[in-house]
């Protein structure tokens, strides 16, 4: 059973260590090293997200866990695939806003949109999960153009590819339940994409990228963590909304498939400089 996850404000963390004794609790920074050495909170251990996704076990099984990060991306990344591991039995803390607003500044996000209508057939819902695809395939084919011939731009391919399979994915089950529904291509090409998954609007999304500039390789990691994170969360709270047992499995696998990424991306912040 998967621990539970539930969020710190910053202005709790002092009372929550003066609280309680140094052997009950674990604070755990999962940030790069460079970004540790430039600064970080009092006591805290060092676990960079992508070697904590590589090795759970690493954390004790019998103490509360509080994880931060920059901005609270990272952090919930690491909270969730902890919790999924199974191998803390405590309370799992995600720090919300991370060292930037331990250190007093604020982060702005994209709020979420509610775009499934929970109450339509199953068929709408998949048609929803497919734009969502189609939005994040059309997201990470920009993102790569910003990093030609770069590391990123490899991992970029590959998170694009990943997408294109999940539409894939999507529709074969589309087809399952309709068997003269047109070809895939014709299908998704005819599909808008002007959200990406999570709920996050792509004009948005892209103007974020265009703000980096192609030069913060930190920064988009962190976006792009964002995004999966976002689509991990939403894709499961519809699965443990929706009725049909069949529809269920069908957004826990797109769940499963997002969690992927986030691990993904976790290890891919080691090819920052």
């Amino acid at each position: 059973m998967a621990s539970k996850i539930e969020k710190m404000f910053p202005e709790e963390l002092e009372a929550y260590i003066a609280d309680r004794h140094e052997k009950e609790f674990l604070i755990v920074d999962v940030r790069q090293p460079r970004e540790y050495e430039g600064g970080h909170i009092p006591g805290a251990r060092l676990i960079p997200l992508g070697d904590l996704a590589e090795n759970p076990h690493q954390l004790p099984e019998d103490r509360e866990i509080v994880f931060y990060c920059a901005g609270g991306s990272r952090s919930g990344a690491a909270a969730k695939l902890t919790a999924e591991s199974g191998v803390v039995r405590k309370t799992i803390y995600n720090m919300a806003g991370g060292m930037y607003a331990w250190e007093g500044r604020e982060l702005s996000g994209i709020p979420q949109l509610r775009i499934f209508d929970l109450k339509s057939p199953i068929e709408n819902l998949l048609s929803t999960a497919m734009k969502l695809e189609k939005g994040a395939l059309t997201f990470y084919t920009e993102a790569r153009k910003r990093y030609p011939d770069t590391e990123l731009a490899t991992l970029f391919s590959r998170l694009g590819e990943a997408e294109m399979q999940h539409a894939l994915a999507v529709y074969g089950y589309l087809q399952l339940r309709h068997e003269d529904t047109n070809n895939f291509y014709p299908y998704f090409h005819r599909l808008s994409a002007d959200i990406i998954e999570g709920g996050i609007p792509l004009e948005d999304a892209v103007h974020t990228l265009a703000e980096m500039d192609g030069n913060s390789c930190i920064a988009v990691l962190e976006f792009a963590l964002h995004i999966e994170l976002s689509a991990y969360d939403l894709y499961r709270t519809v699965a443990n909304q929706i009725e049909p047992v069949e529809a269920q499995r069908i957004f826990l696998s797109l769940s499963q498939a997002e969690k992927g990424h986030i691990q993904t991306l976790a290890a891919a912040f080691a090819l920052c400089p």
